[in-house]
């Protein structure tokens, strides 16, 4: 699955030296049956219930607009053209009946600003495997790895990489849910892919630890009217001798561009170390 390993880098690609971050284990090899329950949708790290509608479009920007990394400028086709929709299987070469559970959409959200890929803007949406494919096929035309049979697998771990990165913001979000700063939660604002810029605390890693990140993020939330960027590390397995086999992980934390996040990444790092957990 190495083909599917690097496509998924390039797909989902939308900090200090030393300093704490929570990291979220994800899966970054897909099985070979598709683990997704198409009926009730075990959800990881949420109880979100599952939305089965609306045109996807992936959530991570990967320039100034809030839209799939797939957009590929005059390539992208109308949602609402079929006729087009067949034209662009054909030029790509596309099997659709290779696909399993094409048009099933399921797993984690993520609550929008407004900006989301649900009816309402409310929510962004985990793209079906077709729609998917459709938009790896357009980016990579002359990927022979690419296959059909990849779409689903790939449909999966982009849930699982979504949804474990709003897991780490969800854990350092927690505070400010409790104190009644924001009782009803972060919402996602817009994403920026920076897989050619390494965050410091990367670069620190990668020179001294020689642990590699294979991309990053910035996600910007908002707390109840207030903008705060996060920085999201994702790491391979097999960078990292600490990470199970079968596992990646994600390294979030609050970006040091103000004194509040400063204090907030200092008492996480107080808080992880007297629970004798990471704090680095």
């Amino acid at each position: 699955m190495q083909a599917a390993r690097r496509v998924m880098a390039t797909m989902v690609r939308t900090a200090a030296v030393g300093a704490v971050a929570t990291t979220t284990a994800f899966a970054s090899e897909a099985p070979a049956v598709c683990p997704v329950n198409h009926t009730a949708a075990a959800v990881v790290a949420s109880e979100t219930p599952v939305v089965t509608s609306a045109p996807a479009v992936c959530p991570v920007n990967h320039g100034k607009a809030p839209k799939c990394p797939a957009n590929h400028g005059d390539r992208m086709v109308n949602p609402n053209d079929a006729n087009k929709y067949l034209e662009l299987d054909a030029n790509h070469g596309i099997d659709v009946s290779k696909i399993e559970n094409a048009n099933v959409r399921s797993g984690f959200i993520v609550p929008s600003t407004g900006r989301g890929n649900s009816d309402d803007g409310a929510h962004w949406l985990n793209p079906t495997p077709l729609e998917l494919y459709r938009s790896l096929k357009a980016k990579h035309p002359n990927d022979e790895d690419l296959t059909e049979e990849l779409a689903e697998p790939l449909s999966f771990n982009h849930d699982i990489v979504v949804s474990s990165s709003w897991a780490g913001i969800l854990e350092w979000e927690d505070k400010y849910i409790k104190n009644g700063t924001c009782p009803q939660g972060p919402r996602l604002a817009g994403f920026a892919g920076k897989q050619t810029t390494q965050s410091p605390k990367a670069r620190f890693y990668s020179s001294v630890f020689g642990v590699t990140s294979y991309d990053r993020h910035d996600w910007i939330i908002d707390r109840c009217g207030k903008e705060v960027r996060y920085v999201l590390d994702y790491y391979d397995p097999g960078n990292d001798p600490s990470i199970e086999d079968g596992l990646g992980t994600v390294d979030v934390r609050p970006a040091l561009d103000s004194f509040e996040a400063a204090s907030d990444r200092i008492s996480f790092a107080v808080d992880q170390y007297k629970k004798g957990e990471r704090w680095w």
